[in-house]
């Protein structure tokens, strides 16, 4: 009895046994393979390991900063960072362009575009007028809307040689007429004047020259009249628009022989207003002289002698601003020290806000999925409420309360199978693992 009792037993344990030579002997056939199939090593590889290590090492103080450089460029936040540096100094630089814009554009419009000039020649001798006149047109391109400016005359008078020439007064007349009917006047001015004197004849005659060839004067006030200008009686060195107009005119008087003449004869007229074309000044009549005289009247024929001229007249505009205008104008440096600053301050402090407020949307249209997912876990995460569980007639074998006979037994055979998976070991440390076995084959078969 004993003898046949053991005999179940050596042949597991030679089965075993061979099963466990039979193994072994797979697994070196396997490795032995696995060594063949392997490349051999070639006989210098040891060296040119060697040679690698040691251009590593010498390459190192180069190739490791690169690396780190690479590392730091690659970076998910310095690239995070560099797009929002960039993306601030854009908005920045656009903000300070259009800063500069602004105030430029400020200053366009509330400008007054400086002295506006029209010149021309005078008329001598003319059926129409008696005395010499100019007709100047006005191109309003270059005046300001709704701007009121100043209008002078502004005259080269040439003094007379001596004092029988000299005459009396003249009239400088002004007329302003409309842009719709140019025979409509809408400001007539004129102002009396006087001929400038003869120059005093002295013993010794002074030769005249050019007058840039004298110094300027660099004399202070109180010595001002010590200056070579004022003893040799000539004026000072006339502009050189003046000398252009003198080349033009082909005059022979020059120097102290010609007085530059400015009458302001209108304050505050507005040249160019939209919408109103009949009040728009379209062209400019200067005249001067004396209109009462005549050659057939002796009573008047001591007036007839003209006024001496170069022949060129010039009628100037000049911007009288009023309000903002006249604050932009008059002190121009309050408000180039203010308004520049205060512009590209504003709009870089907008520009920040702008860029802190897209940051921020984009940071929170990012995160956004991220916290729907959290908040919301998938089905196979969802927890579920635990089931309760009876004892049936399966041993000790759970089976849940609400299942069907062939669900129950479907999972008491999945926990047979589970059991009889474990080693021998382990079902006799759980105990009595045949046993249950036994009791549970009854089961299903009773199910």
């Amino acid at each position: 009895m004993p003898t046949a009792a053991r005999a179940p037993g050596r042949r597991v344990a030679s089965y075993n046994a061979g099963a466990g030579a039979g193994q072994t002997s797979r697994r070196s056939l396997a490795r032995q393979q696995r060594y063949a199939a392997a490349p051999s090593k070639p006989a210098n590889s040891d060296f040119v390991e060697f040679l690698h290590h040691l251009l590593d090492i010498l390459f190192t103080p180069i190739t490791y900063p690169l690396r780190l450089l690479r590392e730091l460029i690659t970076s998910p936040l310095t690239i995070t960072v560099v797009v929002k540096a960039l993306l601030l100094i854009v908005v920045i630089l656009a903000a300070t362009g259009f800063s500069f814009l602004a105030v430029g554009a400020f200053w366009w419009s509330w400008g007054t575009g400086g002295n506006v000039e029209v010149e021309g020649w005078l008329t001598y001798g003319s059926r129409t007028h008696r005395t010499p006149h100019a007709l100047l047109q006005l191109s309003h391109d270059q005046f300001q809307e709704d701007l009121p400016y100043d209008v002078q005359v502004e005259l080269e008078l040439v003094r007379p040689s001596a004092r029988a020439e000299e005459t009396g007064n003249f009239m400088v007349t002004l007329e302003l007429r409309s842009q719709r009917s140019p025979h409509a006047v809408i400001i007539h001015a004129a102002q009396p004047s006087l001929p400038p004197p003869p120059l005093e004849t002295t013993l010794l005659a002074l030769p005249s020259f050019p007058t840039y060839l004298l110094p300027p004067c660099i004399i202070p006030w109180p010595f001002r009249g010590l200056c070579p200008s004022r003893i040799l009686g000539y004026a000072d060195t006339p502009k050189a628009k003046i000398k252009e107009r003198r080349r033009r005119s082909s005059s022979p008087a020059n120097g102290k022989e010609v007085v530059l003449l400015t009458k302001e004869l209108v304050d505050a007229i507005i040249i160019n207003s939209p919408g109103r074309s009949d009040l728009t000044v379209g062209s400019a009549f200067v005249s001067i002289g004396r209109e009462d005289t005549s050659p057939e009247s002796d009573q008047a024929s001591r007036y007839y002698r003209e006024v001496r001229t170069t022949g060129w007249v010039v009628v100037r505009f000049v911007p009288h601003p009023t309000g903002i205008r006249w604050l932009l104008t008059s002190n121009p440096i309050p408000p180039l020290i203010i308004l520049p600053p205060l512009s590209l301050g504003l709009a870089i402090t907008s520009a920040v806000i702008g860029f802190i407020i897209m940051s921020f949307l984009g940071r929170r249209r990012s995160g956004a999925p991220a916290a729907k997912a959290a908040r919301s876990p998938s089905r196979s995460e969802t927890p579920k409420a635990p089931t309760p569980f009876r004892r049936a007639n399966f041993g000790d074998i759970p089976v849940a309360s609400g299942s069907s006979p062939r669900d129950a037994r479907d999972d008491v055979w999945e926990e047979i199978e589970n059991r009889s998976r474990r080693s021998p070991g382990e079902q006799a440390v759980s105990g009595q693992g045949g046993q249950r076995r036994a009791a549970d084959t009854a089961a299903i078969r009773g199910v």
